[in-house]
């Protein structure tokens, strides 16, 4: 990524998506439990600020959620 912000959308390569995805579970080292506290910890609030925005905007538009992770 670029500095400024510009720069390609990470989510726009699956397969560079779909590895990372995968290992996953060899970074969370198994801790399971701690490792869904804070994923929910990091995607409830994504989740009701994306609601939030729906129902404020019932007409189809489509909009994008930001969030830097880590």
């Amino acid at each position: 990524m670029q500095a400024g912000g510009g720069g390609d959308d990470p989510l726009d390569n699956e397969e560079q998506l779909a590895d990372q995805m995968d290992s996953l579970p060899f970074l969370a080292r198994f801790q399971y439990e701690a490792s869904a506290k804070y994923l929910t910890g990091l995607f409830d609030p994504l989740a009701v600020l994306y609601k939030a925005r729906e129902s404020a905007c019932p007409c189809n538009a489509h909009f994008t959620v930001s969030v830097r992770l880590g």
